[in-house]
């Protein structure tokens, strides 16, 4: 067992210092990519756009029950291998400044399955926004969106698979609210950022412990960063533009017939009225 320590000891990731990660996660369509590049935009945090899969893909590398099974150490080495990938990434990506980051943005939405696993990997370092928005507005978007296949949301081309997925995210999400350290998790509202973005933004990055006082972050349209998910667009309009809010009511006939039956979720007016 010793010697089995040692080698395992002479293979460990070294230690990672500086920037660490936090994650955006939620459905799609929910306002993730506006989030993202308010984050970006910041000087204290690294961005290089969207679309990149890496802790999903180190979590298929070694399967859930590594989590059960391998001791704390192999667990946390694993959470040192991300940080390293994930800091060589944003180091080689579109803004590529990363030296004086406290922390650098992962937004593939696919992380919100593996929270769990990002927590024992990472620890006390596990930061991760939930970004949620209207479930009527989340369902309308995602059922409009033309995904492309390589995408793997298929699903939304289905009233019922659409709300099946809608419905299996919020539930995982509230999972994590209620069983992860409460401070790791932020849950940031689309319709309060539309509303109010400088308070949003403002708690946001006190919650993260950097400098609120960043003009960049009110305009995230003007960032140079490449996004090229389905929120890529809207995101160029106008910074915090209302247009999206009540998108979804003039086909409200339509989706309270076909769509909305299947979501079997309180809206973010009803859960704070």
């Amino acid at each position: 067992a010793d010697e089995a320590e040692k080698a395992a000891a002479k293979t460990r990731p070294e230690a990672v210092s500086g920037a660490k990660n936090v994650f955006v996660v939620g459905a799609p369509r929910t306002g993730s990519t506006l989030v993202h590049a308010a984050l970006g935009a910041h000087p204290a945090i690294a961005a290089d756009g969207d679309d990149h899969r890496l802790w999903g893909d180190l979590v298929a590398e070694v399967g859930l029950q590594f989590f059960e099974n391998e001791s704390d150490d192999n667990v946390e080495d694993l959470g040192r291998t991300y940080r390293a990938r994930i800091a060589q990434r944003a180091g080689i990506g579109s803004l590529g400044e990363t030296a004086n980051a406290s922390y650098i943005v992962d937004a593939d939405l696919e992380n919100v399955w593996w929270l769990g696993a990002a927590a024992a990997a990472l620890g006390d370092d596990l930061r991760a926004v939930i970004v949620r928005r209207d479930a009527r507005a989340t369902a309308f978007s995602c059922y409009k969106t033309a995904f492309p296949p390589a995408s793997g949301r298929m699903w939304t081309d289905d009233p019922e698979d659409l709300g099946g997925r809608l419905k299996a995210i919020r539930a995982l999400e509230d999972h994590w609210l209620a069983t992860l350290p409460e401070n790791s998790l932020k849950v940031v509202s689309y319709e309060k950022l539309i509303g109010d973005p400088e308070a949003v933004l403002n708690e946001l990055f006190e919650w993260l412990g950097v400098d609120s006082d960043c003009a960049a972050c009110r305009r995230p349209n003007a960032t140079a960063a490449a996004f090229t998910s389905a929120g890529a667009i809207a995101l160029r309009a106008p910074a915090f533009h209302l247009s999206g809010l009540e998108g979804w009511a003039r086909y409200e006939p339509f989706l309270e017939a076909e769509v909305f039956p299947h979501l079997g979720l309180e809206t973010e007016a009803e859960e704070e009225g």
